[in-house]
């Protein structure tokens, strides 16, 4: 009878310990899931951010383009000779370190 008590108190406890289990692994799912979401809209947050500032990059870039092609239309000679200019200190530099 003893033997029959004891079995029974050690399913009972086995139960108790896998209704635990169980609860303890919900309660991890949905910690997991929260921290997945949130970790995914912070992902879309900063493609966002990363998204508009390139837009913004792409705006200056097409506004200096259209700047300096304005400028050497209208001042042709002072850009060739600011190019060549440059060019020539790119030569010397590359000249003195080798």
């Amino acid at each position: 009878m003893a033997e029959t008590q004891t079995k029974k108190n050690v399913q009972e406890n086995a139960a108790k310990a896998g209704d635990r289990a169980e609860g303890a692994a919900a309660a991890l799912n949905d910690a997991a899931q929260m921290t997945a979401e949130k970790i995914a809209e912070a992902g879309t947050q900063v493609r966002d951010a990363a998204a508009a500032r390139a837009q913004d990059a792409v705006q200056s870039l097409d506004g200096l383009a259209t700047d300096s092609r304005r400028f050497v239309q209208k001042n042709p000679g002072l850009s060739l000779a600011a190019a060549l200019g440059v060019g020539m200190l790119i030569g010397l530099a590359v000249r003195h370190r080798s």
